[in-house]
This record gives structure tokens, sequence and C-alpha cells, in this order.
């Protein structure tokens, strides 16, 4: 079975299909992750930006403890036009503890690692 095109208004096929490996790719890294046990839960959206023209695709990796509440946020873009990636930011709520912290940095460098390998 051939993955959907996220953006069909956008994206051509060839596009959608480097987008989707990179989102497998990202997928697998928050599946082992996920399978740790941690009591946190990641999950990945994607999104793109405007204007559409711009071909850029934005990787959002959320990270939700589930004893308590506490959000972070992960964001890489992907400019499919220049083939440009970068990183943008990694944001949490105000109520971190240093085990959070360290959490959240693990998980951003090995989605990093895996973003940003050609």
């Amino acid at each position: 079975m051939k993955p959907k095109n996220p953006f069909p208004e956008l994206f051509s096929e060839g596009e959608a299909r480097r987008i989707n490996e990179m989102r497998f790719r990202l997928t697998k890294v928050l599946k082992e992750f996920n399978r740790r046990g941690f009591r946190y839960k990641a999950r990945l959206t994607l999104h793109t930006c405007f204007p559409y023209h711009c071909k850029t695709v934005v990787y959002c990796v959320e990270l939700v403890d589930s004893r308590r509440p506490l959000r972070a946020f992960t964001m890489f873009r992907w400019n499919l036009r220049t083939n440009t990636k970068y990183y943008l930011s990694t944001n949490a709520d105000d109520v971190t503890t240093l085990e959070d912290t360290l959490n959240i940095v693990f998980l951003t460098a090995q989605l990093a690692v895996e973003f940003f390998k050609d």
C-alpha cells in the first residue's frame, strides 16, 4: 500500500515520497522512545508553512506526560525546494524537572540525528 500525500494540493508525488520517508524515519525514533516505558508519550504531526509556494514542511513532535500536565514540543523544518533542513526549537511548559529536561533533550538529540542524516 502506497503512503498518501499529506498535502496533495501543495506537493508532487515525488516530494510526498520524500516527506513520508522522513516521517517514517522520525516515527521509528518515537516508537522506540515510547516503547521504553517512560511515562512520556511522543507523537509526530506535519505542518506546512505559509506562503504555500515555499515548499516547506514542519515536523512537530509533541511530548506529553501521562501523570501530570507537562507538554513539550520539538520542531524541525525542511525546505524541499532548496533541500535545506533546520532545527527550529524545543519548548516546554514551565513545570519541568531535571528528569523532564534530560528526557526532552535526549529525544531531541535522537530526532536531530535522524532528521539531518542524508
